[in-house]
């Protein structure tokens, strides 16, 4: 009975010094020029959410932005370069799904620049909801045929007031 207790001991030392040791060597492929979200921001008032994007290696001509569940966003966007130059874009409710939302850019943004997004005046339809905001945001760059999926930008609403 000892040698078993014995043997599981060393077995499990073993895998426990061994197996991260593997993990370790393991490489990981990351691709700074691959299209992302930044940073998320919200204001004191919890009003405005901002999204900063990075376009990636190609023109970006529209996003898509999947609000929460119980979220208006009926006052529009502003939409500003890491330069702090004024993009002009326009804010559709999508045809197909209640709660998303198209942000087309008059003109392409050109590859490689940083946006900040803006959602101006949101609210919760339901007073007191879920004090997380999560939107899911993808992209529609020039020469490619589907939407590149951004990720998710996620908020917390300030409970303090």
């Amino acid at each position: 009975m000892k040698s078993l207790i014995y043997s599981t001991v060393f077995t499990l030392a073993t895998a426990t010094t061994v197996i991260p040791t593997i993990a370790q060597a393991q490489s990981v492929n990351y691709d700074a020029s691959a299209p992302r979200i930044v940073s998320t921001d919200i204001d004191r008032n919890d009003q405005n959410h901002s999204i900063t994007l990075y376009t990636g290696a190609r023109p970006l001509s529209y996003v898509t932005i999947t609000a929460p569940k119980g979220v208006s966003i009926d006052e529009g966007t502003k939409v500003t370069t890491q330069a702090g130059r004024q993009v002009e874009a326009y804010l559709f409710r999508s045809l197909q799904q209640d709660d998303q939302f198209v942000l087309a850019f008059a003109q392409p943004v050109p590859a490689r620049t940083n946006l900040k997004i803006t959602l101006q005046e949101v609210a919760p339809v339901v007073p007191g909801a879920d004090p997380f905001f999560n939107y899911e945001l993808a992209g529609k760059h020039l020469g490619l045929q589907r939407l590149i999926p951004y990720g998710l930008a996620r908020f917390q609403a300030n409970t303090a007031r």
